[in-house]
């Protein structure tokens, strides 16, 4: 299982690295400059918005089937119809919940129509996490990891044309950006479901009886709240920044900036907690195993992240005007906080991910209530006074709290030694004081800088056993594990 997850690990870096970041800096980005930082920063706003409602038609399924077809072979053949069912009944009492909620919450200061356009999108691409989750449960890893980049390709390919036809630039907007958005998740479900239908997928659906709904609804109730309550933590704070400030769509803007980058490198850390999620499920009853997994996949995370973070904190002036063209500090500022909130965010996706996987949901569940509750509140406290700055701040302390939550309770089911701290936060105490110096000391170009930087994180992380040469032959000389 562990040669399994490194294969498919590297597959997933490697589309990641080549396609989800050209998106989010060469597509998402110039949307942004184009439009305009309040223009973009309402549209963020509203996406967030349904996102967060998103738990109504997701409602826990994409995870609960990644977790259930991973622990049962006959997946295909028994409960499968009765959850594709149950997602479309979801889909439509989301689809009336976005209609009086954005009445209610927006009243007549946005585009109705707009609205209900980035909600259908949402309904699209829960179809399609919905979709793959059963492609990843049916161990299908690296058909999956091609699927979770192709909607991004296909954007860059559209949106890529619009950009640097000088024709057809004046004519972009972010109505047709949404558009866009819709056609590329459409074309990604119909190949979904092709890879599915020759997989003698059942595609009939069965009436759903009240027993059925009940069932599902208490099975997958936990998941749905975890979505929610994550979703208010991760999402909530532009809803606020726009709320509660007067030139909030700006400050929204500003923060997206910040947040995009975070998102573009927390791609390699999603692209982890996606896979293994299934990994993690299926060796639940092996806990030797399961250790080991955890372990590895740990230690080849804090590595990536310390490369990332460091870079974009030590260095976010530079990527500042690197990408929006601006050498305003305030911008910057919120940069080296959100790098900062990257380490534990990073973390976090692999730390969930055993959650949900090993039957701990509703334990999950309570840690993303009393960590959304947190984030209000400071959101409340820091906004009126330091505006997105104050959410960057939230965003570092949620982060941190959620991670070390976590990491406690999997200690006490692991019983880890204590050597297993000791060595990554040595890791990251050399690391930290090597980037320093390279950064302060050594004048040369910045770009020669981080190179050199992270050439020396690298060393640090042979040389202190964060892994080996030595355990990544071994695990490639594994016999895959089914």
């Amino acid at each position: 299982m562990r040669k399994a997850f490194l294969t498919n690990i590297l597959l997933l870096i490697f589309i990641n690295a080549l396609i989800k970041p050209l998106y989010l800096l060469g597509i998402d980005r110039n949307i942004q400059l184009i439009t305009g930082t309040s223009q973009y920063g309402m549209f963020i706003n509203i996406l967030n918005f349904t996102i967060i409602l998103q738990f109504i038609s997701d409602f826990g399924l994409q995870n609960y089937t990644a977790r259930f077809a991973s622990q049962q072979k006959n997946i295909i053949t028994s409960g499968i119809k009765n959850l594709f069912g149950f997602k479309i009944l979801l889909s439509i009492i989301y689809f009336f919940v976005i209609i009086i909620c954005s009445r209610i919450w927006y009243g007549d200061q946005i585009n109705f129509w707009f609205v209900i356009h980035v909600a259908i999108n949402q309904l699209l691409i829960s179809a399609m996490l919905f979709i793959r989750s059963n492609i990843t449960g049916l161990g299908l890893y690296q058909t999956d990891s091609l699927l979770s980049a192709l909607d991004r390709v296909i954007l860059i390919i559209i949106c890529g044309l619009f950009i640097i036809t000088p024709i057809l630039r004046p004519y972009i907007t972010i109505e047709l950006f949404v558009w866009f958005q819709s056609i590329s998740i459409g074309l990604c479900i119909i190949i979904g479901l092709i890879v599915l239908a020759s997989k003698q997928y059942q595609f009939d659906l069965q009436f759903l009886s009240i027993k059925d709904i009940k069932q599902i609804t208490h099975i997958c109730l936990p998941f749905a709240l975890i979505y929610l309550t994550s979703s208010i933590f991760y999402k909530g704070d532009t809803l606020l920044l726009e709320r509660i400030l007067p030139d909030g769509k700006n400050e929204v803007g500003i923060y997206a900036a910040s947040m995009r980058l975070y998102e573009a490198a927390s791609m390699f850390s999603l692209a982890f907690g996606t896979l293994l999620l299934a990994m993690f499920a299926r060796l639940h009853s092996d806990v030797n195993k399961l250790k080991l997994l955890f372990k590895t996949s740990m230690h080849l995370l804090l590595f990536i992240t310390i490369c990332i973070s460091f870079t974009g904190y030590f260095y976010s002036k530079q990527i500042i005007s690197l990408f929006y063209h601006t050498n305003d500090e305030y911008w910057s500022l919120i940069l080296t906080f959100m790098m900062l909130a990257f380490i534990p965010g990073s973390l976090n996706y692999i730390l969930s991910a055993y959650f949900q996987a090993t039957h701990k949901e509703k334990l999950l569940l309570y840690i993303y209530i009393f960590i959304a509750i947190i984030s209000i509140l400071l959101n409340l406290i820091f906004i009126p006074s330091f505006k997105a700055l104050g959410s960057s701040w939230t965003y570092l302390l949620g982060q941190a709290i959620l991670m070390f939550v976590q990491l406690w309770f999997i200690h006490k089911t692991f019983k880890f030694n204590v050597k297993l701290y000791t060595k990554p936060i040595a890791f990251f105490g050399i690391s930290l004081v090597g980037f320093y110096l390279i950064h302060e000391y050594i004048s040369i170009n910045y770009i020669i800088q981080i190179a050199l930087s992270n050439v020396f994180i690298l060393v640090i992380a042979f040389y202190s056993k964060i892994f080996s040469i030595q355990e990544l032959k071994q695990i490639w000389l594994e016999k895959h594990n089914s």
